[in-house]
């Protein structure tokens, strides 16, 4: 076997595979043999059915899937040694691979183009994009302090239901006078009376009682079609058909809002030092800003891409590049697409390129270890809570449950896959902005959220 690269370009290359006789013929017996050994025909004995019969039915066939391994492994092989970095996949030259055929052992040469990378220089520094921190609104603000007084307020169950109560029980179709249909199956269902839309359907809904019941039109009072179909326990198709509806709470959870002093603020915010109303809401809004940073980076993330692509000067082979994407199309009407929508392709793979090289200049890497942390952390920390005045010996019983299980997790490989791109956008995020110089800008969720808008159109 003899392998050899031409140069076609400055970024294209022919690899020829040079194949004789000798290279394959030895593995082909070999498999004749085994088939032979293992052939069960009407007439013969296993084993004993005749070689030239064997080599008949299967020579052909063998010697075809031999070569193409042999081909495929000397292929990859080739570009391995010489470090070849290529783009896309080797494609075969039909021109000069024409005409080939099994039928009989020979010499063969086999031809394939590749698409070379680049070298390119990468300045971080030379752009100079904008990091947004997005504030919330004071109503944001008070919605979620009034969250968190209502995760440590105290829990009662009333016999009427209030303004602001969770009520659970059971919901039936029925007509406009309330008749419900005798075979209606009850539906086990619970809402929240302030998600009510409609003031006139809550004040009607507000006041009934356990075990008595309350018609309204769910249409009316549930305006999102996500949530009704939810509540309702049926898609949202059929929900869309449904008008009036028939509930009878069976239950109803009323909270009283935790008082804004000293014990409330260590039990939010555990160690904190927190003794004021101000000095909490300041926190709260800290927090709460926080949950907006995954945004903030992402915005931060296309503009950095996007300004990447535009300014790094990247030569392609654009005509390999574009026979490449079109042959994995079986559809004509799909090849001639990607010749009209180049540039799109061109810049995904540039992008690709340019994050290869912060991935290896930045030393980012995610490894079977921060993904398990990130399993006992973030999904099983809550499951393991840590209980007041436990020992040693219940915090190892703790940890080791926690390893066991994070241990299984990392069998499942779609959900282990998801937290690795997870764990490494972080990274490159978290690179990026520490080596850009960005500017720095705190904006409202409503003008974060008119940007975003006007960039997607």
């Amino acid at each position: 076997m003899n392998v050899t690269k031409e140069m076609t370009g400055n970024l294209t290359a022919e690899i020829r595979i040079e194949l004789v006789v000798d290279d394959y013929q030895t593995k082909v017996d070999e498999q004749l043999r085994k088939y032979r050994r293992e052939l069960k025909m009407p007439g013969f004995r296993p084993g004993q059915v005749p070689v030239g019969l064997v080599k008949k039915m299967y020579e052909k066939p063998i010697r075809a899937e031999e070569i193409q391994r042999m081909l495929n492994d000397s292929l990859y092989n080739f570009i391995d040694t010489e470090k070849l970095k290529i783009l896309g996949e080797p494609l075969p030259v039909e021109d000069k691979n024409k005409g080939l055929n099994f039928d009989h052992a020979g010499d063969y040469n086999f031809y394939f183009e590749v698409g070379l990378q680049p070298s390119f220089e990468l300045d971080l520094k030379a752009i100079k994009p904008t990091y947004y921190t997005i504030e919330p609104t004071e109503d944001m603000l008070n919605k979620f302090v009034e969250d968190i007084r209502r995760r440590f307020g105290k829990f009662e169950s009333p016999e009427a239901i209030g303004e602001t109560d969770v009520v659970f029980g059971e919901m039936q179709i029925c007509d406009e006078e309330g008749n419900v249909k005798e075979d209606e199956t009850k539906i086990t269902t619970s809402f929240s009376v302030d998600k009510i839309a409609l003031e006139t359907i809550k004040k009607k809904v507000v006041g009934t009682k356990v075990n008595e019941s309350v018609c309204f039109n769910v249409q009316k009072a549930f305006k999102d079609a996500t949530d009704r179909a939810s509540m309702l326990k049926m898609d949202i198709e059929k929900a869309d058909t449904i008008t009036e509806v028939k509930f009878t709470p069976t239950s109803i959870s009323s909270v009283t809002l935790a008082e804004m002093n000293e014990e409330f603020f260590e039990m939010a915010y555990p160690k904190q030092d927190i003794t004021t109303v101000e000095a909490f809401k300041a926190k709260a809004k800290q927090d709460l800003s926080g949950t907006y940073a995954r945004e903030a980076d992402r915005y931060f993330f296309n503009d950095v891409s996007k300004a990447l692509i535009d300014s790094v000067k990247i030569d392609l082979p654009d005509d390999f590049l574009k026979r490449w994407i079109a042959s994995s199309m079986q559809d004509e009407l799909e090849k001639a697409k990607v010749f009209n929508e180049y540039d799109a392709y061109r810049d995904s793979i540039k992008w690709q390129m340019i994050e290869g090289k912060i991935v290896q200049e930045q030393s980012i890497s995610v490894t079977e270890e921060e993904i398990k942390e990130y399993y006992k952390t973030s999904l099983l920390a809550n499951y393991f809570p840590v209980m007041e005045g436990e020992s040693e010996e219940d915090k190892k019983a703790r940890a080791d449950s926690m390893e066991k299980i994070a241990t299984n997790l990392l069998q499942n490989k779609e959900q282990t896959r998801q937290v690795f791109d997870y764990i490494y956008e972080n990274k490159l995020i978290e690179a990026l902005k520490a080596t850009i110089t960005s500017a720095k800008k705190t904006i409202s969720i409503d003008e974060f959220s008119d940007m975003v808008k006007k960039k997607n159109k």
